[in-house]
Order: structure tokens, then C-alpha cells, then sequence
């Protein structure tokens, strides 16, 4: 069954990498991996919007509950859950997995920062490492030797390179992603937040924070750019939308100031690097 519109937009909208990702994906698994793109940013979506945490997590629940014990035979009618739901089923997704997304999302309404470097590297295996796990159990490659290791650098590497790229949007909002070893240091929290960015110090603390994070995302990308040559196919497949955190990095670093100014992803930039690592193996 072709991807229905529905889950073609949330994809394209929500998580615009996985999307392309998914296109350039065999036809035999591409509308599963739309599924599985429509599903992560329909998850994700929920902290972005919350304006009330109890009816989000609410929703989150729902989310657990539909995919958890979902039914071929009594699908919910929902546009996005289903199609993801007949996914788990054809290739018996491990549903741990997407209950640790579900988590995750549901820390994201938590206001306070990660206590540690550990924690937000917890948080980043649950979210983005999960989601490249999921792709190769679509593709065939869950058994790949070095796979794990493999999803586990790219869900840092990507993750921590999208992060720091949503960090002015987030810290506009008043979240705060950083890790509060990092910000407590630099005499941060939550509640002064708004006005501790002002603080000369502060801020070039912050920064310094900023730096030391993108260069172990830019770390953990070589060690999957390095090896990821090495693996099937498949597997290449599934992890395809790890090789675009250079090109987050890079914007980061662009920025004259990373914690209040974000530079849009130049399209054709994002769509050649997908290119030339699906067409050519170029992962660095």
C-alpha cells in the first residue's frame, strides 16, 4: 500500500531528512520508512507545541497505547499511527524501542536541562539512535556486524548537531537542552534563564559549552563516517540521515552567536550530501 498522503506530508514537514532519506530508500521499504519519519515527528511535535504538559503527555500516552497493542484487524483511524502500526507488525518492530521515543518526548516537556553529559547522551540513544535501529530493522540490516555502534554514532552525531541548531529556537522558548552540568556552572537554571543569557560570562560560558558539544558531534560523525563504508547497504540506508550533522555543525558554527542566532539549512545543500552518500558512498 503506497504512503498516503497524510503520512507523505507529516513526513515532509516533520522530519524533512528522514523524508528525503526515505525517497531515496528501495521502493520495497520506502512508504514503511515514511511511516516511520511521519511517526518520529508526529512524537516530536507534541513537546514543540505543548502549551498544556498534562494533556501532552496525555497524547504521549495514547501514542504508547496505540502502537503497543496495536491491532492489524482494529486499526485506531489514525492517519499516522496505523501505517506506522502495520509496520511494527510486517517487521516486528521491537516496540521498547518506540516506547523509549515516547520517553524521550515526554522529557522534552520536563523544563529542566539534563543533569550530565551521560543524560543527555540517554536521551539522544532514545530518540535518534532508536530511530536509525528502527530504519535498519525496515531495511534488513538489523543483524549488520557493527550496526549498533554504528546508529549509536550517528544518533549522537545527529543529534547533538540538530540541537545545537534548534538552540536559539529552544532557548527563545525558555527550554533549556544543554546539560546543567554545563549551565550551572555558568550560573544558569531555568527560572533566570531569560536574563543570564545578558550576562557577558554567562553567555561566554554557554558558547564555550556550544563548542565543546559540536566538536564530539563532529568526533562521533567520523567514527560513522570511517566505518559506515563497511556496512550493507541496507544498513547505508537506514543511517543515510546521519551524514547531514556536518552540514548542521557548519551552520552552527557560522552563527555569530549560537545561542540566539539560527541559520535556515540551504536545501540543495542537505539534498546533494544525501546524494553523493546514497549514490557514491561519500559519508565524510
Amino acid at each position: 500500500m503506497a504512503a498516503s498522503p497524510a503520512v507523505l506530508d507529516a513526513a515532509r514537514r516533520l522530519e524533512f531528512d528522514r523524508y528525503l532519506a526515505a525517497l531515496l530508500a528501495p521502493a520495497s521499504v520506502r512508504d514503511d520508512l515514511m511511516a516511520l519519519a511521519a511517526m518520529i515527528g508526529e512524537i516530536n511535535q507534541i513537546p514543540v507545541l505543548a502549551t498544556n504538559p498534562e494533556h501532552s503527555l496525555f497524547r504521549l500516552q495514547w501514542w504508547r497505547d496505540a502502537l503497543g497493542g496495536f491491532d492489524p484487524d482494529k486499526p485506531t483511524g489514525h492517519p499516522i499511527a496505523d501505517p506506522f502500526g502495520f509496520a511494527i507488525k510486517r517487521y516486528d518492530l521491537p516496540v521498547s524501542l518506540v516506547f523509549g521515543m515516547l520517553d524521550a518526548a515526554a522529557n522534552n516537556l520536563n523544563d529542566q536541562p539534563f543533569t550530565d553529559d551521560a543524560a543527555l547522551r540517554g536521551h539522544l540513544a532514545k530518540s535518534e539512535t532508536a530511530g536509525f535501529l528502527l530504519a535498519a530493522r525496515i531495511t534488513g540490516a538489523s543483524s549488520s556486524a557493527g550496526l549498533e555502534q554504528a546508529a549509536l554514532d550517528g544518533g549522537t552525531a545527529y543529534g547533538l548537531a540538530r540541537l545545537l541548531h534548534r538552540l536559539p529556537a529552544d532557548l527563545a522558548r525558555g527550554d533549556m537542552p544543554l546539560p546543567a552540568t554545563l549551565t550551572a556552572g555558568a550560573g544558569v537554571t531555568p527560572e533566570t534563564l531569560s536574563v543570564s543569557l545578558d550576562v557577558a560570562p554567562v553567555h561566554a560560558a554557554l558558547v564555550t559549552g556550544v563548542a565543546r558539544l559540536a566538536g564530539e558531534a563532529a568526533a562521533a560523525h567520523r567514527r560513522i563516517a570511517a566505518g559506515l563504508g563497511n556496512l550493507p547497504k541496507p544498513a547505508r540506508t537506514a543511517l543515510l540521515p546521519a551524514i547531514l550533522a556536518p552540514l548542521y555543525l557548519q551552520l552552527v558554527r557560522q552563527s555569530r552567536d549560537p545561542l540566539r542566532e539560527q541559520h535556515p539549512i540551504p536545501p540543495l545543500g542537505r539534498l546533494t550530501r544525501l546524494l553523493a552518500a546514497h549514490s557514491f558512498g561519500r559519508f565524510g
